[in-house]
């Protein structure tokens, strides 16, 4: 009686070992399935942003890859970003994890054009971006996309002080047409803010002119902030 016993348990361990194997193979065949086609639709996403023409153009820059802005189907593009399965989503998490395979500036266009609701975080966090060109791209699509909330109207207004001129006008445009007579006081703050650094600058040079000592002559050129909140 001891020995069937103990003949059925190795049958009962074996049953279970050899599950355990199939289920083990049968998740990694999964898996690697899963990562397989994610890999496929990163790869059609990828080769799609690739297409945009040169993100911006540099003193240098082959004549050729400057014909493209004439000659690119700019329509057809959209269309097809948008005919890709989830490329909304691949390009945001392309940009959230830094992939080194993503042109982040033609990322960040891509959802200009093709992004919706659930690009708008992933806009507000390139707006902390080190290129500045990228700033300017993400203001751009949080604008066009169009979302007015609590979130975009104080990452929109941080861009006001922004260092980059063109920066601070795109991002004053798009708080006028999201938020309208809501921005006004924003924009008139940065404003003053733009006055008060004028007022500054003309001090410095009439000091410079004159010969006089521009730390004793100038005040602190301490300019107060536009506020981070309706």
């Amino acid at each position: 009686m001891a020995a069937v016993s103990s003949t059925v348990q190795g049958v009962v361990i074996r049953m279970r070992l050899s599950f355990s194997i199939t289920v083990a193979l049968l998740g990694g065949v999964f898996l690697g399935g899963l990562t397989g086609c994610e890999s496929r639709r990163d790869r059609a996403v990828l080769e799609w942003v690739d297409e945009w023409p040169p993100a911006v153009t540099f003193v240098g820059t082959p004549p050729e890859e400057l014909a493209k802005l004439d000659s690119f189907n700019y329509e057809a593009w959209e269309q097809q970003g948008r005919a890709l399965p989830d490329a909304e989503e691949t390009i945001c998490r392309l940009l959230k994890s830094h992939d080194k395979r993503l042109d982040r500036r033609k990322a960040v266009r891509a959802l200009d054009y093709i992004g919706t609701a659930k690009s708008v975080p992933v806009l507000i966090e390139c707006l902390r971006d080190e290129d500045g060109w990228i700033h300017s791209e993400a203001v751009i699509g949080l604008r066009d996309i169009g979302i007015a909330n609590d979130d975009v109207f104080r990452s929109l207004v941080r861009c006001l002080n922004t260092e980059r001129g063109d920066t601070s006008v795109i991002a004053a445009q798009a708080l006028a047409e999201l938020f309208g007579k809501d921005a006004i006081e924003a924009i008139k703050q940065h404003q003053k803010n733009l006055d008060r650094e004028a007022e500054l600058m003309a001090k410095i040079l009439e000091a410079v002119e004159n010969g006089q000592e521009v730390r004793g002559n100038v005040p602190r050129a301490e300019t107060k902030k536009a506020g981070d909140g309706k």
